[in-house]
């Protein structure tokens, strides 16, 4: 299958994560009429925000998860790491605030840390948001965006 590049920037524009909306498996589902964001896949799947590194993701990003926004595919500028993962996910500097200080409810601890060209230990960043909280500033951001009220 070939990925319809008007088709990916459509569902990113409407919210999909770049990783998602790169990945055959959420297309698959797509042609198959699998509703909502539900995929092919038969294992677990998702970003750091739900407590995976997308693990079963099967796109053209795969091997290079770590150079590219997760969430709009820009060049990242940090590095998350959900603990017990060993997959770094990049992240760029307008979307980092999405996931820096997060603790998801009963997941682990995601692990934010600033990547350069020589490797350098990660820095944590404590954790102190929920997962609610950072989905409600993800739609708050939308909203604005479209110009809708972030409250209706």
């Amino acid at each position: 299958m070939v990925l319809d590049p008007a088709k990916v920037n459509l569902a990113m524009a409407q919210g999909l994560s770049a990783v998602c909306a790169t990945c055959q498996k959420y297309w698959e589902a797509r042609e198959r009429g699998i509703p909502g964001d539900s995929r092919t896949s038969k294992i677990r799947c998702g970003s750091p925000i739900s407590g995976d590194a997308f693990s079963d993701y099967d796109g053209p990003l795969k091997g290079s998860l770590h150079q590219w926004c997760f969430v709009c595919a820009k060049q990242s500028d940090f590095g998350i790491r959900v603990t017990g993962r060993l997959t770094t996910i990049g992240v760029c500097k307008e979307h980092v605030r999405y996931v820096e200080n997060l603790r998801a409810v009963g997941k682990p601890e995601i692990r934010v840390e600033v990547q350069d060209a020589r490797g350098a230990a990660p820095g944590v960043i404590p954790t102190k948001r929920s997962l609610a909280d950072a989905i409600n500033e993800v739609e708050s951001y939308y909203a604005k965006k479209e110009g809708r009220d972030p409250n209706g």
